[in-house]
């Protein structure tokens, strides 16, 4: 089924390329550049076996969250970002926006065993922030995917819709309390108010 879906959402989208000067470090203590430093032998979509993720020596593991930074380079349609989920549990956060002002979009609980698994983004931005909750939250390896420009426009035209189909819905609701409002009461023992 995954595979399935991946299928048919590459139709509509394309990869961003990565290099691992783009991510910076909230920390000196903590190394993100094994995030992105094999691209080429990944796969499209990411199939391939990595080895090489973030690095925090274990002394420093009480200190807790650490974030990346990824500047890429331009404000992107970002549809998902692929990471290889390798071993232990732990949660990341996924913010987008700029430094000093992100807003998380999305998380991720790292569970799988060594599995390549896509966390939808849908979202256009320059930087992406990855903050790791715990050690638990390993992952070696990323990869970003972008919307193709008319996949763009559909989720815009979707996006739109269904902002309108919601407006409609709350006036429609709206008006039907105020009609209820309107309505007489009628006192009937031993019911009461009807």
């Amino acid at each position: 089924t995954l595979l399935r879906c991946s299928l048919a959402a590459r139709s509509q989208e394309r990869r961003v390329p990565l290099r691992s000067e783009m991510i910076r470090s909230s920390s000196e203590l903590a190394d993100f550049t094994g995030l992105a430093d094999e691209q080429a032998t990944t796969g499209d979509p990411p199939q391939h076996v990595a080895t090489n993720g973030w690095k925090i020596p274990s002394q420093h593991w009480k200190q807790f969250p650490y974030s990346a930074t990824i500047d890429l380079g331009q404000p992107r349609n970002l549809s998902a970002l692929w990471v290889f989920d390798t071993n232990g549990e732990g949660e990341f956060d996924i913010a987008a926006g700029e430094p000093g002002r992100w807003q998380t979009i999305t998380n991720y609980a790292c569970r799988q065993y060594l599995r390549w698994v896509r966390v939808p983004l849908e979202v256009t931005t320059r930087y992406l922030k990855l903050e790791l909750k715990s050690p638990g939250a390993n992952f070696a390896e990323m990869a970003l995917c972008e919307f193709t420009p008319e996949a763009h426009l559909a989720l815009l035209a979707r996006r739109a819709a269904e902002v309108k189909e919601r407006a409609e819905r709350d006036a429609a609701v709206k008006q039907a309390r105020e009609e209820i409002a309107k309505r007489p009461w009628l006192e009937l023992p031993p019911f009461g108010r009807v």
